[in-house]
């Protein structure tokens, strides 16, 4: 595991994703260990919001090493997708919470540029 990509904080799940080279409309997930390290790195949908029942379908493949689960989106404009997604996150994160693999985080990334056009839901604090 010495290998896998580590990540600790939205910042550093943004870094990740934006070497990924996803189009504008991806969607998908970063599987995580308790240590932050990637299990499963998936994109779901190529045109929109993945259906909730597929993305914990997808998550729990990754095995019972998965800690955590962070969600993410490529929008083509800054604050274009934020409001969309905020009731499939509360969704995302209350299904997590009864399966026991908490949503760490939704993040929603600008296609162009990914710096400073970004949002979190959880902002810039480390994931506990």
């Amino acid at each position: 595991m010495s290998d896998a990509k580590l990540i600790t904080s939205p910042l550093g799940a943004m870094t990740y994703l934006e070497t990924q080279g996803y189009h504008p409309g991806t969607s998908g997930l970063l599987v995580l260990d308790t240590s932050g390290h990637i299990l499963l790195a998936k994109v779901l949908s190529e045109t929109a919001l993945p259906d909730c029942r597929k993305f914990f379908r997808e998550a729990l493949v990754a095995g019972p090493s998965a800690s955590g689960v962070v969600a993410f989106t490529i929008a083509a404009e800054v604050g274009q997708r934020v409001e969309d997604v905020r009731e499939f996150a509360l969704h995302l994160h209350e299904a997590g919470s009864v399966l026991g693999l908490p949503l760490l985080d939704f993040l929603v990334i600008t296609a162009c540029p990914f710096k400073g056009a970004s949002a979190s839901f959880r902002a810039r604090e480390p994931w506990s």
